[in-house]
């Protein structure tokens, strides 16, 4: 199985706000684990962990401004 190709940007399905997630990030994230940079999940955490909400059914994406409903 081929590994994923970093980095991924993703920009929010509201505005135009726009998030990187490169194999840095994904280091800082799991700095205190061992990451799997082949993993979907692995994206997943780090977009959760930047305050991003990600619709995996729409797969839309949604920046914290966007995805606060406050």
């Amino acid at each position: 199985m081929p590994g994923l190709t970093y980095p991924f940007v993703f920009e929010c399905s509201n505005c135009e706000n726009e998030i990187t997630v490169d194999r840095d990030a994904v280091r800082e994230v799991f700095r205190f684990g061992e990451p799997d940079f082949n993993s979907f999940d692995t994206i997943n955490a780090v977009l959760h962990q930047r305050g991003w909400l990600r619709d995996e059914f729409e797969h839309r994406v949604f920046c914290p401004n966007c995805g606060n409903p406050n």
